[in-house]
Formats: C-alpha cells, sequence, structure tokens
C-alpha cells in the first residue's frame, strides 16, 4: 500500500507539473496573441478611420500613413506588467491624455507605434492606452476606445494631449505626441523604463529594435563628476590675431532618443572644418549631450565637453562673442533631439522624464547669445526636427532688429513643423562642401543642398541678415569660385591692424 501510495503521489506531481508548465506556455503564447489582436485592431481601424479615438476638436493630419500600413517600416513598444504603469511626456506641462482620465492616471498596458523610426526625435509616435474589465458600451460610446475581448474585457484608447492651445491651427504639430514616453510601474520608488521595443509577434512583423544606449557605470561619458576638466575660457580680447573658432553641439535626452548619428556627424563636421577649412583644432569645441565619445576624432576628444545641461554651452558661446577682436568667423553647429518649439535637448539626468530649463536649449536662448556677437561673421547650422522654429525666430529679430544680427546666415535641415529624417543633411552639407574644382560661398552650398534633398521628409531653409556679405563667402570666411589648390594657402587666423585696436584694452 505504501509504495502504491507514493506511485500515486509521483503521478500527481508529475501531471500537476505538466499542467504548470503548459498554463505558463499558453501565458506565454497568449501573451504575443492578444498584443498581436490589440494592435491588428487599432491599426485597422486606423486605416478605415484615420482620426479614430481623436476628440472632435482636434485636428488629423494622419491620413496617409496607415492608408496602407507596413508595420516592418514602423516600430513598436510595449508595457504590461504586474502592476499598473503611468505615462510621462517630456512636457513641462503634462496633460490628461485621454477621455475621462487625469494627469496622474495608470493603465494596465501601454504600447506605442513609431512609424518614422529612423527620423531623429521629436516626430510623431501614436500612443494607446490599455484598460482592461471595461464593458463594451463604457469603452465605445464613453470612453472613445476601442473594445476588444481576449481573456477579458479590455478597452484601447488613443492618447492625445488635452488642452492644447494650438490644437485646431495650423501650427497642430505642437500637439502631437513627438516623444517615446516615460512609463513606470505605478508603485516605483525609483522610476525604471518599462516600454521595450518588439520585433515581431505572432503574425506581425516590425522595424528592427535598435540597439538602445544605456549608461549605467558611475563614470560613464554622461556623468559630470567623470570629467573633471575646466571648459577653458575664450580670451576676452586678443591683440595679435583674429581666427576663425566653431562649436558644435549634440543634445541627448535618453536612451531610446540617443542616435549615433548624432556623434558621428560632431565627428564629420569637426573634420571638414579642421582638414577642409583649416580650422585650427584648438579653436573647434564640441560639447557632448548624450552618448560615448568613441565616434569622435581622436584629436576632437581633447576639445570634448560631457554636458548635462545647457550652462556651459551657452556660457562658452556667449563669451566667444562678446570677446573683442578675437574671432573671425564663429561656426556653430547643433544636432540631437529636439521638441516642437525648436529648442535641443540635453540628457535627462534625473530620469523623471520631464524637461525642464536647464535640459531645453532654446532658439530664445540661442539668438539671445549671438546677439551683437563681435565676430566678423556667424554661421549657424542646425540638423534637428523642427530647427525651422529656429530661422523662422531669427527671421523675426533681423526685422525689428537687424543691427543686433547683422553679420548672422543660419541654415535649418528642416521648416518650422518638419521632422529630420534621415536624409543626410549634414552629410550632404559636407560634401557639398568639398565636391567641384572650386570653393563654394555657403549659399550656394546651400542651393545645392537643398536641390539634391527635394522630396525628403523636410526641407531645408535659410535666413541671412540683409547687411550681410555672404553671397561669395565660404565656410571659412575665403572666397568662392577660387581653385582648391589656392584655398590651401588661405589663413584662419589674421593679423590684426594697429588701426584696428583700441586705444585701451580691458584688464585680462
Amino acid at each position: 500500500m505504501d509504495f502504491i501510495f507514493r506511485l500515486l503521489c509521483a503521478l500527481t506531481v508529475s501531471v500537476s507539473l505538466q499542467s504548470t508548465v503548459s498554463a505558463a506556455s499558453r501565458r506565454t503564447e497568449d501573451s504575443s496573441n492578444v498584443w498581436e489582436k490589440r494592435i491588428r485592431t487599432s491599426l485597422n481601424l486606423l486605416q478605415r478611420r484615420p482620426c479614430w479615438g481623436l476628440s472632435e476638436q482636434a485636428e488629423c493630419h494622419d491620413r496617409a500613413i496607415f492608408s496602407n500600413p507596413d508595420t516592418q517600416k514602423m516600430r513598436l513598444y510595449t508595457a504590461a506588467g504586474p502592476k499598473k504603469v503611468r505615462v510621462v511626456l517630456p512636457d513641462r506641462k503634462q496633460r490628461r491624455l485621454a477621455h475621462h482620465s487625469s494627469r496622474n492616471n495608470s493603465y494596465d498596458a501601454v504600447f506605442v507605434i513609431d512609424p518614422f523610426p529612423e527620423a531623429s526625435f521629436g516626430h510623431l509616435v501614436f500612443l494607446f492606452l490599455v484598460s482592461y474589465d471595461v464593458n463594451e458600451t463604457t469603452c465605445n460610446k464613453t470612453l472613445n476606445g476601442a473594445y476588444i475581448f481576449t481573456d477579458r474585457s479590455e478597452c484601447i484608447r488613443r492618447a492625445e494631449k488635452f488642452h492644447c492651445r494650438n490644437r485646431v491651427t495650423t501650427r497642430q504639430v505642437k500637439c502631437e505626441i513627438n516623444f517615446i514616453p516615460m512609463v513606470y510601474y505605478k508603485d516605483d520608488s525609483v522610476k525604471a523604463r518599462r516600454l521595450r521595443c518588439r520585433q515581431k509577434l505572432i503574425n506581425l512583423r516590425f522595424a528592427t529594435c535598435p540597439a538602445l544606449e544605456n549608461f549605467p557605470t558611475r563614470c560613464s561619458d554622461n556623468k559630470p563628476r567623470c570629467d573633471n576638466r575646466g571648459i577653458s575660457k575664450p580670451d576676452r580680447y586678443c591683440s595679435h590675431k583674429r581666427c576663425n573658432h566653431a562649436v558644435l553641439v549634440s543634445g541627448g535626452w535618453n536612451s531610446f532618443a540617443s542616435r549615433q548619428r548624432y556623434r558621428r556627424r560632431l565627428h564629420n563636421v569637426w573634420a571638414l572644418l579642421h582638414s577642409t577649412m583649416r580650422y585650427r583644432k584648438q579653436f573647434i569645441r564640441t560639447f557632448l549631450g548624450q552618448g560615448q565619445k568613441r565616434e569622435l576624432a581622436k584629436d576632437q576628444i581633447e576639445k570634448t565637453y560631457v554636458v548635462d545641461r545647457t550652462t556651459k554651452v551657452r556660457q562658452y558661446i556667449s563669451n566667444l562673442c562678446r570677446s573683442i577682436l578675437c574671432v573671425e568667423t564663429l561656426t556653430l553647429y547643433l544636432t540631437g533631439p529636439a521638441n516642437s518649439d525648436g529648442a535641443l535637448m540635453f540628457w535627462d539626468r534625473d530620469q523623471v522624464g520631464i524637461t525642464d530649463e536647464s535640459k531645453l536649449y532654446t532658439p530664445k536662448q540661442l539668438l539671445d547669445d549671438i546677439r551683437n556677437c563681435s565676430a566678423r561673421r556667424v554661421f549657424l547650422i542646425a540638423d534637428y526636427s523642427y530647427s525651422g522654429a529656429m530661422i523662422n525666430r531669427l527671421r523675426n529679430r533681423i526685422s525689428r532688429h537687424p543691427d543686433q544680427f547683422r553679420n548672422i546666415m543660419a541654415i535649418s535641415s528642416t521648416d518650422w513643423g518638419e521632422y529630420a529624417g534621415r536624409n543626410n543633411f549634414t552629410d550632404v552639407f559636407i560634401e557639398k562642401n568639398k565636391e567641384g574644382p572650386v570653393t563654394k560661398s555657403v549659399i550656394q552650398v546651400f542651393k545645392d543642398v537643398k536641390r539634391d534633398l527635394r522630396g525628403s521628409l523636410s526641407t531645408p531653409q535659410i535666413v541671412t541678415a540683409p547687411s550681410s556679405s555672404f553671397i561669395n563667402i565660404t565656410l571659412d570666411g575665403y572666397e568662392s569660385n577660387k581653385s582648391r589648390e589656392a584655398a590651401k594657402d588661405f589663413h584662419p587666423c589674421k593679423l590684426i591692424p594697429r588701426t584696428d585696436l583700441p586705444s585701451s584694452l580691458p584688464e585680462k
């Protein structure tokens, strides 16, 4: 009897284990099935009704995206778990994201569809909020959602920014959700990102997931405590030579928005300025707001500074522009993620997912820093989403205060409400500066770039002060239409005539 009892117990345990494994297997399979059902339902609705889920007051400009959707050209992020999740957008003002919700609402699951995975952030993304145990009538009629039944009743709602002032204007882009949000468990003491990229479900396939750049070590390049070098200030005045200077800036934000291409751009622009335009390397400063330094040029790293806020960048640019007789040509190059106001975003150092003034370099701040700049000429080149906002603001400033911006030319890779796609604006700009047997003016380079990028996701813009003499000037201040061979003898530093020296100089 004892033997039979032990045998029955063993069989019971075996059956139980098999049942548990089978149930776990089904749950895993169900998980992918559930996600596929949620996403298919949402995509089908958007294909039939592009404005599905939006409130009556909102305008809908997304018709072309889902007219014939190819999920393999879109990127998918999902989050769900044992706890409810909360969603934070990087806006300083947090808004309601759905009907009958509050700013602090939590959800059972969240997913994001990125229709432009190769574009720089910010750009339009679609955020969906899932609530469990909601009946069909409440979901469809009260919550303006889509009801589905998986192993439970679920309601999918399309998120939007409520109470957004620009929703019904031509600048509706300000009301788009244009970043992968911060999603974390409701009860997390330390906010940890719960969204993860998924390349495939059961039958649906999506764009390749990027290699996320995480910097967990105490001394990664994004930790200011590990960069103990002080940033030397430019001279306050110069009595011997005026030289060409450059400042290269890359923003950051988080691992979703970080791109290796930003650092490659910094490297390539540095090489153009130093090798082709003969800027001296000690006068090219790089400010890195994200990632590692490994993509930068070897000689560039020495003058590269890690920054997690805009203060040091602004101080350095302002000091250059306030110096006396030091700067001949000043070239500023900016790239990285940006918000819809055209502000370059720096690293989210406290990992709360919300911007504040120290994390943003706005067009207004940039123009304040270069107003009345003492350089003979200033070239401002911006390659990021919404960079046309800076062009618009500068154009307005020039019309009101032409004397304050008399020596400035600005070029952006996009118009005001456009995203910076992977159209290689910077690469084409560099190529056009170097091609051909004769030197090219910056204006001619811009025309060539705009022609080559015709039909891309964005349209480059330019503005020049009316009193400036940029027509025949190259990026290093040399004349255009001169042989490349002759240009090699051009020096980026010029002796200061004694007649230009002031009668008295400030003390150092």
